[in-house]
């Protein structure tokens, strides 16, 4: 996971995401992995997380997030 993470630093300027017509960076959807870490992780713990919805940003980085945890 963290050679991933380091592929989005490496490749910040580039386009990752188009959500609703709007293209975020691997730099924003690393800054919103970071984000969501300070203010999701907090009561979460060991438990099994669902995402429900489309493949918008901040689900993305949610996804992203989850997956850093479990192989940290």
């Amino acid at each position: 996971m963290s050679f991933l993470l380091e592929r989005f630093r490496y490749n910040a300027d580039k386009i990752a995401i188009i959500d609703d017509g709007k293209s975020y960076t691997y730099g924003e959807l690393l800054e919103g992995i970071l984000d969501l870490s300070s203010t999701t992780l907090k009561g979460i713990g060991n438990k099994v997380v669902a995402i429900i919805g489309g493949y918008s940003f901040y689900n993305i980085a949610f996804f992203w997030l989850f997956m850093k945890i479990k192989i940290s």
